[in-house]
């Protein structure tokens, strides 16, 4: 059956319409069967917030992840000239809604995004608004990534990546238990539920964090 992302214990709801998004992180969650949504639900809010989403990691032009990355690099992206980690700290405009989940649980779902302009950047940036708040990083599960950042994630999202057949082919590698020696560094998040991947085959996915304003 579909996984789910649990939620965070700081609930809140952002507002609907558009918002400037800054993306914060991406992180390689591997393979995963089906589709990850996730939302936050509870009291909506104000002022800067952030954003989860996962995206299966496709190029192909009708990919939800592909739309995502054109719209914030402004240009076509293919698998040969581009690095997924590019869209890390780069600003996207996000149009959210608010939905209910079958448990009955509200949550904000992303339902466009479009590259904003400079002037839009200035405009919506809070003055008190400091760029380094937060980490900005991109991280892969692959020979050479940087475990400290994985001791870092949440324990749900450790215990994710833990089941992969990646982390068990890298594990594999090394003569102890626990985690993969010598693996590289990355990160994002927004908020939108990806589509299950057909014949629930299944597929590399990527969790994104972006601070919304």
């Amino acid at each position: 059956m579909p996984r789910k992302m649990p939620r965070k214990s700081d609930k809140y709801l952002q507002q609907e319409g558009e918002h400037l998004a800054r993306v914060l992180k991406l992180i390689d969650l591997g393979e995963q069967d089906g589709y990850m949504g996730q939302g936050k639900d509870g009291e909506e809010v104000t002022g800067p917030s952030l954003l989860d989403a996962t995206y299966t990691q496709k190029l192909s032009k009708s990919a939800k992840f592909y739309k995502l990355c054109k719209a914030i690099i402004g240009r076509k992206v293919d698998d040969d000239d581009f690095d997924p980690s590019d869209i890390v700290g780069k600003y996207i405009m996000l149009d959210l809604e608010q939905k209910v989940s079958g448990q009955g649980n509200p949550y904000m779902r992303v339902t466009d995004y479009f590259r904003p302009s400079k002037d839009d950047i200035e405009e919506l940036t809070p003055d008190n608004y400091d760029p380094d708040q937060n980490d900005h990083f991109a991280w892969w599960l692959e020979e050479g990534t940087d475990w400290d950042v994985f001791d870092n994630f949440p324990e749900w999202m450790q215990d994710l990546i833990s089941s992969t057949p990646q982390y068990a082919e890298l594990n594999a590698a090394t003569e102890t238990t626990g985690k993969p020696r010598g693996l590289k560094k990355t990160g994002l998040n927004l908020d939108e539920e990806d589509e299950a991947p057909p014949e629930r085959k299944s597929r590399k996915k990527k969790a994104v964090e972006s601070e919304d304003y």
